[in-house]
């Protein structure tokens, strides 16, 4: 019983945590990652119809160009959010 009330009198002050309702900002994180995801997945298909000649591109330099540097970013950018949810997993 002595055990019961030292942890009921531990948790007392502290913040419930709630599983399924995460905070806003990692609702809009999640957001941001999933918008990242399908806009990598987007300049990854017009890029190879770029590199391809597929109708509405044809085979310009810069416009190849400006596609490998938007899908560079884009990885880039995932890759970073990644990385920071890898180290914080990680650090606990």
């Amino acid at each position: 019983m002595a055990f019961l009330k030292k942890l009921k009198r531990l948790y007392k002050g502290r913040k419930k945590v709630r599983f399924f309702g995460h905070s806003k900002r990692a609702v809009w994180l999640n957001r941001f990652v999933l918008l990242l995801l399908l806009a990598a997945i987007i300049s990854g298909f017009s890029t190879y119809a770029a590199l391809n000649e597929i109708a509405p591109f044809t085979n310009d330099p810069s416009t190849v160009i400006w596609l490998l540097n938007l899908d560079l970013v884009l990885l880039l950018l995932l890759v970073t959010i990644i990385a920071r949810r890898s180290i914080n997993l990680w650090s606990g």
